[in-house]
């Protein structure tokens, strides 16, 4: 084989190795609802967020009108309620098992959500133990919410101590979690630790005023001229 064939044969295979991930990444389909758990090490708190919308079209009508007390995390209800307060909501049945088990039994409260309520849990039966993956699980949304309508809100949940891994406080070992919800729906519960800020050493900070004062000076001398 000559060079040139050689090359060319590499780069066949480069570019069907591109091609092929490219097919892949676009036949993957995103979740309708995303809640997105970030721990802060520093901080030692996780940052819960939520995003996406979903249709009604499949859901039963809700099973009741309750009211959420507050945001708050329980891994192993399992619960994780984003509320700006004592609020009306209306919750809708979801399949026995949906929603795992993701950790410890701790239970705690999470700052009010910046914006409108939501919640989803397990087989949660208010007693010990506080699982049955035969009970259904409970989705929570918004008094009155349409069809489409945008799902938001964000919440910080309190770790052990800083420096310490929040998700280790709670027992969360898992990336991710898939839940199916009626009609082909799926939220993804996403796991993941923010990255650590690395400061900027005093050497840099002061090169950094120097490029400055330079810079300075030359425009200075190019107004002079």
């Amino acid at each position: 084989m000559t060079p040139t064939s050689l090359f060319r044969s590499i780069a066949a295979t480069c570019a069907a190795a591109l091609l092929a991930g490219a097919s892949s990444a676009s036949t993957t389909t995103p979740p309708d609802v995303l809640l997105a758990f970030v721990e802060d090490l520093a901080l030692s708190q996780i940052e819960i967020t939520l995003s996406g919308s979903l249709d009604l079209t499949d859901f039963a009508a809700p099973v009741d009108v309750a009211v959420a007390p507050g945001s708050a995390l329980v891994p192993i209800g399992p619960l994780v309620i984003l509320s700006p307060g004592p609020v009306p909501y209306d919750e809708y049945e979801i399949l026995a098992g949906a929603v795992p088990v993701f950790g410890v039994p701790i239970a705690n409260s999470c700052s009010p959500s910046s914006d409108g309520v939501f919640s989803i849990s397990g087989g949660s039966v208010g007693t010990d133990p506080l699982f049955d993956p035969d009970v259904p699980g409970r989705l929570g949304l918004p008094d009155g919410y349409t069809s489409g309508t945008a799902l938001a809100g964000s919440v910080t949940c309190p770790g052990f101590a800083p420096g310490t891994s929040p998700f280790a406080y709670y027992g969360i070992t898992v990336s991710e979690i898939t839940v199916d919800l009626p009609g082909s729906q799926t939220l993804l519960m996403t796991f993941q630790t923010a990255p650590a800020t690395v400061p900027l050493p005093a050497a840099g900070w002061m090169l950094l005023a120097g490029l400055g004062a330079a810079g300075l000076a030359s425009r200075r001398r190019k107004t002079r001229q």
